[in-house]
């Protein structure tokens, strides 16, 4: 049985929920980990597969403030698709509600989420995301980036959000956008210039879809992802096992979460 499940856990390592299960030959893996720098998680995902739905937050603000926006934005997102409201209208509003919460109870440190997310029907799908979370598509067999690098947001580099650490001496930047300092992210970046980007298509047999934050696909791993993304032998609820396996292996340490997403 299909029923809605929200994930979200700032206490685990590796986890992932029960799979939400197929639907119309419909296969859904999905997985968080709260990577190699922080004990916490301030991501939030959330899959209605029976309503064609699936969003994903990256958040950040630090314990009890960014898990909290992360879930915040996800549940109001996520109403609102279901209502039938444009994917714009409702990342936009929920980029207004972040704004006016965090106004009322500010944190220690800056509070916004990216996002992602996806809405298919029988014979369309719409794409929309905010900042640095990814989706990876398949229209069916190569996987192509959907989204564009980072945008700079100069509010954002004011208020030194979201700065990308140094690499280890000898190891890999922790960010795929080496040298960037800040993206668009919901509650940050103003209304009236935070850019919702948006893409919809055609849905047809085999298509694929990946929704991940950027810790999943940094530069050391876009390689192992196209690999693992594949590899037809494996379910995809292992394909995503082994895409957070692979990126702690390489050491990433922002948080990482993935939803793959396929369409028989």
């Amino acid at each position: 049985m299909i029923r809605r499940r929200t994930y979200r856990d700032n206490r685990s390592k590796l986890r992932h929920a029960h799979s939400f299960g197929e639907l119309n030959m419909l296969e859904i893996g999905h997985g968080t980990h709260p990577g190699m720098r922080h004990s916490y998680n301030e991501d939030c995902y959330s899959v209605d597969a029976a309503a064609g739905l699936c969003v994903l937050v990256d958040a950040m603000g630090g314990p009890g403030h960014g898990d909290a926006a992360a879930a915040q934005v996800c549940d109001q997102v996520l109403e609102g698709m279901r209502t039938g409201m444009p994917l714009q209208d409702a990342i936009q509003d929920a980029g207004k509600a972040l704004r006016e919460h965090t106004h009322k109870h500010p944190g220690p440190l800056p509070i916004g989420a990216t996002l992602a997310a996806l809405r298919w029907t029988e014979s369309r799908f719409e794409l929309a995301w905010v900042g640095a979370c990814r989706i990876w598509l398949a229209p069916p067999q190569c996987f192509e980036l959907a989204t564009p690098a980072h945008s700079a947001d100069p509010s954002l580099i004011e208020a030194s959000a979201l700065s990308v650490q140094p690499a280890p001496k000898g190891g890999q930047q922790s960010s795929p956008a080496a040298g960037l300092t800040a993206t668009q992210a919901l509650g940050l970046t103003a209304s009236d210039t935070l850019r919702v980007h948006t893409r919809a298509g055609s849905r047809c047999s085999g298509m694929r879809f990946l929704l991940c934050t950027d810790g999943i696909d940094g530069p050391w791993s876009a390689l192992a992802l196209h690999t693992t993304l594949r590899r037809e032998e494996l379910g995809a609820q292992e394909c995503v096992d082994q895409l957070l396996l692979t990126a702690l292996e390489h050491g990433s340490r922002d948080n990482l979460s993935a939803i793959l997403i396929r369409m028989r």
